[in-house]
């Protein structure tokens, strides 16, 4: 609105009066006593609230009453109001509830209290600025209420913590103490406990193994762990039972390594390449001194030590009676060890020979004069046939009493180890316990080494009434018997002239 001036200029017109009145003195001493009286009760309000809080604190520790009823014999309280000060806020006593079955809190609460009039909002109601597009309000600031359960949910994860804990140490110590108690036990059955039974790889080193006749896996598994080949018995045995098709083991000694695993050792005892030949062959009909002198050449074992060790025959096993171990000692090929000595290769010898004897069935008591007869045959017969026809002749002249006069004999009785089939007349003559041309019946012992065969026919010998037999063809071995002395002298010339016509032949 504008109006004109004296000057005549246009300028705007003023507002009207405000007509508003401004408060008195006595109404504004009365709004701030009801301020201040407010204020007041609001600080009580938060004591009581600091002492709700507390007192719920200590009565987490009890058991909170049942219902109101108890409240009000044990639990119930109000606080006092400030005297001369108006209260604005309603008694207490009974406007207070219980919170769960924890503690007491107000039922008034000051979020409540913020939201009712103020006292002087009469007053000043005018003096505040209309909201419009250029008023900035702040927003009060507001803090979310308190949850009645945070404590409890607080509480209960801490005590399952401590209860988790508890539990944790008490398992902890029992298992401590069982497993004093029992951890060698629950070892042992799980298995824990199980020492390593087997090395690994191929082994390094040398060192030599001898399999007997007769050894099984486990004796086998025994001596490898002897010599130090695999680490036990039990995992060479466990890979013997595991092999298919079922391993062969043969006798003899073994190039081996030391702390081979068990496959690799049982995989070397099967190859021939690992095989250490120490090997004696015996030809039948060789006699005891030439048997030690072969002896000592595969085994390296002085030939002294056989004489020494052949000393006593009844270590062996051999009648008393026998003057030797002539006769006793079986040819055969044996495979030896660096591990046997004179004693044990002669015992081997010996338990042949026995083993011979027996599957001949000879008694034990004539042992030694089948042997006898057995030797005779095996130095005098060539063919296989002549064995049991030479021992006919033997029969018949001892079943006759006609001395044997046998060569073979007489030789053996002077040491003498020519190859001639032919005798002087001195030694024919010889007075040795061995000459059959001198003594009648069997000499005093075997003059050789006789094998099976020999052994067979000394038991079985060929029916006939042969009494003499000479051989005329040293190179065929042809034989020829007869039962007259007459017939033997011809079938003697016979040989003789055989010799002439050969000459170069040892046995002439």
């Amino acid at each position: 609105m504008t109006q004109q001036n004296d000057n005549g200029n246009t300028e705007p017109s003023p507002e009207p009066n405000d007509t508003r009145e401004l408060p008195s003195r006595r109404e504004l001493r009365e709004a701030l006593a009801r301020e201040n009286a407010l204020a007041a009760q609001r600080e009580r309000d938060e004591t009581l609230r600091l002492q709700a809080a507390q007192y719920s604190r200590e009565a987490e520790r009890v058991e909170a009453p049942a219902d109101d009823s108890e409240l009000t014999a044990t639990g119930t309280w109000s606080p006092e109001p400030v005297a001369d000060e108006p209260s604005v806020v309603p008694p207490v006593d009974k406007n207070y509830r219980v919170a769960g079955r924890k503690g007491y809190v107000p039922s008034v609460e000051p979020a409540r209290l913020a939201d009712e009039a103020h006292p002087l909002d009469d007053v000043f109601a005018d003096l505040t600025p209309k909201e419009g597009p250029d008023t900035v309000t702040a927003k009060p600031r507001s803090r979310a209420p308190k949850n009645p359960h945070a404590k409890r949910k607080t509480k209960r994860v801490v005590i399952s913590l401590v209860v988790t804990a508890a539990l944790l140490g008490a398992l902890v110590w029992g298992g401590s103490v069982l497993w004093s108690s029992f951890g060698e036990r629950i070892s042992d059955l799980f298995g824990w406990n199980q020492e390593v039974i087997d090395y690994e790889g191929e082994g390094h080193g040398q060192v030599t193994v001898t399999i007997v006749a007769g050894d099984t896996g486990a004796t086998i598994g025994q001596t490898l762990a002897t010599n130090g080949v695999v680490k036990t018995a039990e995992a060479f045995v466990a890979e013997v039972s595991i092999t298919k098709p079922e391993p062969s083991f043969f006798p003899g000694t073994y190039q081996l390594k030391q702390e081979m695993s068990a496959a690799a050792a049982l995989t070397a005892l099967q190859d021939p390449a690992n095989k250490i030949e120490m090997k004696a062959v015996i030809p039948e009909g060789t006699q005891m001194s030439q048997i030690f002198a072969t002896l000592e050449a595969v085994t390296g074992i002085p030939n002294a030590d056989f004489v020494a060790a052949a000393a006593d025959p009844t270590l062996y096993g051999v009648p008393a009676t026998a003057p030797s171990l002539e006769g006793w000692l079986f040819p055969a090929t044996y495979e030896l060890s660096d591990t046997d000595t004179a004693t044990t290769i002669i015992q081997k010898l010996v338990d042949r020979t026995i083993q011979s004897l027996d599957a001949a069935g000879v008694p034990e008591a004539e042992r030694e004069n089948v042997l006898i007869i057995a030797s005779i045959i095996q130095r005098e017969a060539r063919h296989t046939d002549d064995f049991y026809k030479v021992s006919r002749v033997i029969q018949n002249r001892l079943d006759q009493g006609i001395k044997l006069g046998m060569d073979s004999t007489v030789k053996y009785g002077l040491s003498d180890d020519a190859s001639s089939v032919w005798s002087s007349d001195a030694q024919l003559t010889d007075d040795n316990p061995w000459n059959t041309y001198v003594h009648t019946g069997l000499p005093i012992g075997p003059i050789s080494n006789p094998g099976d065969l020999a052994i067979d026919a000394a038991m079985n010998p060929t029916p006939g009434d042969w009494l003499f037999f000479v051989t005329v063809n040293q190179d065929t071995g042809e034989t020829l018997f007869s039962t007259t002395n007459a017939e033997h002298e011809e079938l003697v010339a016979q040989a003789k002239q055989w010799c002439s016509d050969n000459p170069d032949n040892p046995a002439c």
